[in-house]
């Protein structure tokens, strides 16, 4: 969302967005160029807009949270050749210290858009949401939810739950998880 913007509810989710401008310090604001989407994240308003870093090697986005409770972290990356580059970005993501995804976009039969999921446990009040350049392209990032779990969800007892695979067995409009 455009920094300037206040807090809103999609329609379509649910949930609440707000701007970023609170959490990062660095990076530049960008919109997606094709109002058709490629993925159908790309129709709710906060994934037409993104954050780009040209800058620096690691990028983070500082949170604050509940420690000990369980989150489900998704990230959201809409490409849409906001930079007019054409190019197939490749970079990491990192909670903290620790390295959670290769965000990769160069694998030919990629779309342009993505999105990773995670159920991780915060040790502090304050969570780093990291994106670290790993080559010559931009790293960005359209959109970052973080949604409280109750704490009987998805029990670990080592480390983060990262997502594998989601699978929807349903030929209607309704999802099963």
């Amino acid at each position: 969302m455009p920094h300037n913007e206040s807090s809103y509810t999609e329609e379509s989710t649910g949930l609440t967005f707000s701007s970023d401008a609170d959490f990062i310090r660095s990076g530049k604001s960008g919109r997606t160029k094709n109002d058709e989407p490629v993925f159908g994240t790309a129709s709710i308003k906060p994934h037409k807009y993104l954050r780009y870093f040209p800058e620096g090697t690691r990028n983070c986005y500082n949170l604050t949270v509940m420690q000990s409770t369980h989150y489900l972290i998704r990230a959201v990356f809409v490409y849409e050749n906001y930079d007019d580059l054409r190019q197939r970005p490749r970079f990491d993501l990192y909670i903290g210290p620790n390295f959670w995804i290769t965000v990769n976009f160069q694998n030919i039969f990629s779309s342009m858009s993505s999105s990773e999921e995670i159920i991780h446990v915060p040790k502090s009040n304050s969570l780093d949401i990291c994106l670290v350049k790993t080559g010559t392209t931009t790293p960005f990032i359209s959109s970052l939810e973080l949604r409280p779990l109750r704490d009987d969800t998805y029990t670990t007892t080592t480390g983060s739950l990262k997502l594998l695979q989601r699978l929807y067995f349903s030929n209607t409009e309704s999802i099963v998880r």
